[in-house]
């Protein structure tokens, strides 16, 4: 199951509307396995810990075809990690006489960007790459034909380049790559089904991570950061918009072409129909919220180590409640050992998560 950054729901109002390459994109979705290089299973063994090693990172070009893995441009072995765009990072033509090609520039853009998330997960998460054990990352760039999405399929990271209308180059983005790679989190660390709620707390799980990694770039707290998602791949037609607001659910977009944003901020007006795989881009502003709230009062680092606790408590089926409940017992733990971070202000901190799951209705 692919898990796309952009909602089908805001695909198809955009078909609806006219956007010719937002037809091409929904098509895409069905068909965007094949022709890709078979999934190579991870190891079932835990590896010791003294053995852990850090994540290496391949990027590929698809060169603008359907196919993952077509040219590999970028790699952090040996003296490449260290290498911004140059001659070696080549898809050919006029790039050597007039400068990085689109390709080059979404590759280095890419490497800097998983590289960050990568070594965010290892110093604050205390956790080896997505997998946990220092797999690597396989991550593809200039994929399709004006593809307006970017997914992870199980395997890897794909970005497609936007057709400049109403998404630009998912690649350039920090909050994309770092969603994208959290899906993969979850899929290593506790499976959640990608249908209903529990696909709705998948990508809740997802924006945070995302909001997190860079709200760490900009060295922003809960109070400072803008709480937005999507905002850096919107192209000059959905200019101001956005696709989710974490702290306004509801608020992200109300445009032309996208319509209005169906994101309910309480429980109780949750989506419960059949779109979205059960609205599981729809209802997770709600469990957003409520990870707003504590963030304000706590900080990022605090509230994201809880969350990163409960996260490891889940089960596929997990519902939203069930989520409450592990998150709040990973804080009631946190606040009993003082693990987190010596501040009077976090005496409640227990009380502080279970009241904003009751202001969200949960």
């Amino acid at each position: 199951m692919c898990q796309t950054f952009i909602p089908p729901t805001i695909l198809e109002s955009l078909a609806r509307n006219g956007v010719e390459s937002a037809v091409s994109s929904i098509q895409q979705s069905t068909i965007s396995r094949r022709g890709r290089t078979p999934r190579i299973e991870m190891p079932q063994t835990a590896i010791p810990r003294h053995e852990h090693k850090t994540s290496e990172i391949i990027v590929y070009d698809c060169e603008g075809t359907w196919k993952q893995r077509v040219t590999e441009v970028l790699s952090t072995t040996g003296m490449r990690e260290a290498s911004p765009i140059s001659p070696s990072i080549s898809t050919g033509g006029p790039a050597a006489i007039g400068g990085p090609s689109q390709a080059q520039i979404s590759a280095k853009n890419a490497m800097e960007h998983v590289r960050f998330a990568r070594d965010f997960l290892e110093q604050y998460m205390d956790r080896k790459g997505i997998d946990g054990q220092g797999g690597t990352i396989h991550v593809n760039v200039n994929f399709g034909d004006r593809y307006n999405n970017a997914f992870w399929d199980g395997d890897e990271l794909t970005m497609g380049t936007g057709d400049n209308r109403v998404f630009t180059d998912f690649s350039k983005s920090l909050d994309v790559i770092s969603h994208e790679m959290a899906h993969g989190l979850v899929q290593f660390i506790s499976p959640l089904e990608y249908v209903g709620e529990s696909g709705a707390l998948n990508e809740h799980f997802a924006d945070v991570f995302g909001s997190a990694v860079q709200a760490y770039k900009r060295m922003q707290e809960g109070l400072e950061h803008d709480w937005v998602i999507g905002n850096e791949i919107m192209g000059p037609d959905l200019y101001g918009e956005t696709l989710r607001s974490m702290e306004s659910p509801g608020t992200a977009y109300n445009h032309r072409l996208l319509g209005h944003d169906p994101q309910p901020a309480h429980y109780a007006d949750r989506y419960t129909g059949t779109e979205d795989r059960g609205g599981v881009h729809i209802n997770s502003g709600i469990m957003n919220k409520a990870f707003t709230l504590v963030a304000k009062r706590v900080g990022f680092r605090a509230a994201g180590l809880i969350w990163f606790a409960g996260l490891q408590r889940l089960w596929p089926t997990a519902c939203f409640d069930d989520a409450k409940v592990m998150i709040v017992e990973s804080a009631r733990e946190k606040e009993k050992a003082n693990r987190l971070v010596r501040d009077e202000q976090l005496t409640n901190l227990t009380q502080v998560v279970r009241s904003a799951f009751a202001e969200v209705g949960v």
